[in-house]
């Protein structure tokens, strides 16, 4: 009798109606995680006339482009879906990968420049052991020590995985993560883990290939991956209401009922629209981000997909930290630049274009241009306060839930990872 009993019941909560505010990486991953446990009502309410968030692609001249996410790896579930579905995708090469004083290199050259075998020998035991003792690889941010909340460039002095840290410098910023300066060590620290549990650093010794691209662009596996999905886009919520037995949704003047709420957009902007408590809204107010733009740009002499080295230090702000080149038959590619608030777009454009002029190429158009809020994060000082416990604590609470890259990283796979995880236990 228990037995039929708790079948009954799970069966109930299995048609509770679900609402999913956000169709990016977070959002879909939700909706594909209920989906897999028997959940069959569910709704994505996205603002923006496309999906996949900050995953991208325009599409100029019968070639796609990404604007946002670009690599996965081979290892992830991004790459079972995709096979699942038939998406295509290609390997990334990981020589070149570096750009320093016009010079393109492999990682490993970079590295032993400034560190001997032995040393980043050490150092990869090192952040082995570190992987393994502090459990970041674990989905979400739990209960650290509160040496991590430092930033990871007073963290890494006299540590023994300083080396390999160096190393993954370029990637980190150049990847929109901001300075090492800036940046806690729980964030740093759990990109350099993914980097050691996918493989990459190994790859780097070895010269595999083991991360990955869609040369039909992210916007065209979201589409095959949720083509039976409700989504519905140009959705415009002006208010969330949420009692204990129901969540009330005003979207384009309709008013929708459900069960459940997720949040996947951006917390510091859910005041907009929810029935914020004092505490949520202590807490949204704290997260910060970086202003990333990347640009689609026609030219000559087409730089190498690569991360340019010289333009990742904190006074550089606001020149090209990356390039993204897939498709070198074409006359354009992609820079991505970090800049200030206060930066104008003028000056945006002129440091691209020395940044190119300086390798060689005349950047003659900007196709299209993207300005991102990038990199949800909270300072040290926030962490301290407990940030994660408190936000922790908040789900579940009112039937609602809150997912994002603020809450594990902000990757594709990251966000997938926490979607899983939030769906495993709470539904």
């Amino acid at each position: 009798m228990p037995y039929l009993l708790s079948k009954r019941t799970a069966a109930k909560q299995k048609q509770k109606r679900i609402a999913i505010i956000g169709a990016g990486a977070s959002g879909i991953s939700a909706a594909l995680a209920l989906e897999k446990k028997g959940y069959t009502d569910l709704v994505l309410f996205e603002k923006e006339t496309r999906i996949g968030g900050k995953s991208f692609s325009f599409e100029h001249k019968g070639r796609k482009f990404d604007l946002g996410s670009m690599t996965f790896s081979k290892d992830d579930d991004v790459a079972t879906l995709a096979k699942k579905h038939g998406i295509r995708f290609e390997a990334v090469r990981a020589s070149d990968l570096y750009l320093s004083k016009k010079k393109y290199m492999e990682p490993f050259e970079y590295i032993l420049k400034n560190h001997s075998p032995l040393e980043l020998f050490r150092a990869y035991l090192a952040l082995a052991k570190l992987v393994q003792t502090t459990k970041i690889v674990e989905p979400g941010y739990r209960h650290y020590d509160a040496e991590l909340y430092q930033p990871f460039a007073s963290y890494i002095r006299g540590k023994n995985i300083e080396p390999l840290a160096r190393a993954v410098e370029p990637v980190i910023t150049g990847f929109g993560y901001g300075y090492y300066e800036e940046i806690p060590t729980i964030y740093a620290l759990k990109f350099m883990a993914s980097m050691f549990r996918i493989g990459l650093l190994a790859e780097w010794f070895t010269k595999q290939d083991t991360m990955c691209y869609f040369p039909d662009g992210w916007t065209t596996f979201w589409s095959k991956v949720t083509s039976h999905m409700d989504i519905r886009l140009g959705s415009d919520i002006t208010e969330i209401k949420r009692t204990k037995k129901q969540i009330k949704i005003m979207v384009n003047g309709e008013l929708e009922r459900f069960d459940s709420l997720i949040i996947t957009c951006p917390l510091p902007i859910v005041h907009e629209f929810l029935d914020i408590t004092d505490a949520e809204r202590a807490l949204f107010s704290n997260v910060k981000s970086y202003r990333l733009v990347s640009s689609l740009v026609e030219g000559t002499k087409h730089p190498k997909t690569c991360f340019y080295v010289d333009n990742t230090k904190r006074h550089r702000i606001g020149h090209v930290i990356g390039f993204e080149n897939y498709h070198p038959d074409s006359a354009c590619y992609v820079t991505f630049q970090i800049v200030k608030p206060d930066t104008r777009p003028e000056d945006i454009r002129k440091m691209m274009t020395a940044d190119a002029r300086a390798l060689g190429s005349s950047i003659k158009n900007v196709v299209t241009q993207k300005t991102w809020n990038y990199f949800y994060h909270v300072s040290p000082e926030e962490l301290a306060r407990g940030f994660y416990t408190r936000m922790n604590n908040l789900q579940g609470e009112k039937n609602t839930y809150y997912l994002g890259s603020v809450m594990n990283f902000e990757t594709v796979s990251h966000c997938r990872e926490f979607a899983d995880f939030i769906v495993e236990t709470h539904f």
